[in-house]
């Protein structure tokens, strides 16, 4: 059955157990149910699939792609995968309630853990992402859009990218910088723009040398201390948490 076409069937609770599917295409097929226990599916093609409660027991999923399926409830227990096995957030979701986001956090919360214990850790991060992003959409179906819960991680995940992705912090960092020092040289802080440069330098990293005159620019200055002190905390928080997959 080496490269089936399956594409788009309807195969709820369909038995596959035992067989040899390598390159097969399942993409947009519904296979609810299904026993895919001990099965090669090297290379094969998920996409966009309906995988709820499947099982996939001792299957061996090499290059896997599992981008945009629907993986709630999903079996993977003592499968074999590679740096090619792909999995990615649900495509086509209709609405769905706080219990069915608790499931796709805990099914993305399994899979981070294959990952990391494969030594695949760039796609722990990002299925620690998916899960993070999962309690999100959780805290709002369930306490509502205005709930501290759901506020504090949606804010969370703008500046810090959940604790996952370094680069939210970073662009906000760099943007702080960028303004402030603009600023100062518009203000005429100091009397050169390297001057200036090196002014909001230290003003971001330990603290402003000297107070500038006027109003507005003596905000900027502490409002750069401030954040810029606490975003690199935050740098540093982020750097070492990362790594607890």
């Amino acid at each position: 059955m080496e490269g089936s076409n399956f594409s788009g069937a309807h195969l709820w609770g369909a038995d596959f157990s035992e067989s040899f599917l390598r390159d097969a295409d399942f993409s947009d097929a519904t296979l609810w149910l299904s026993d895919f226990s001990h099965v090669n599916l090297q290379d094969a093609d998920f996409t966009g699939s309906d995988l709820r409660e499947t099982v996939f027991t001792g299957a061996d999923l090499r290059g896997a792609d599992f981008g945009g399926a629907d993986i709630r409830g999903v079996d993977l227990s003592d499968v074999t995968i590679n740096g090619g096995t792909n999995f990615s957030k649900v495509k086509n979701r209709k609405k769905i309630n706080s219990t069915e986001w608790s499931y796709f956090a805990q099914s993305y919360h399994n899979i981070k853990t294959l990952y990391a214990d494969h030594g695949l850790v760039k796609k722990a991060r990002e299925l620690k992402l998916l899960e993070r992003r999962a309690r999100l959409f959780e805290a709002r179906e369930r306490e509502g859009w205005t709930s501290s819960s759901y506020l504090g991680a949606r804010i969370s995940g703008i500046l810090t990218g959940y604790g996952v992705q370094i680069r939210h912090l970073l662009t906000w960092m760099v943007l702080l910088f960028i303004f402030s020092t603009i600023w100062y040289i518009e203000a005429g802080v100091r009397e050169t723009v390297l001057r200036n440069i090196s002014y909001s330098i230290i003003t971001f990293t330990t603290a402003m040398p000297k107070i500038p005159s006027g109003g507005f620019t003596q905000v900027v200055a502490i409002v750069e201390t401030f954040f810029g002190t606490l975003s690199t905390i935050l740098l540093g928080y982020i750097l070492g948490s990362r790594e607890n997959l």
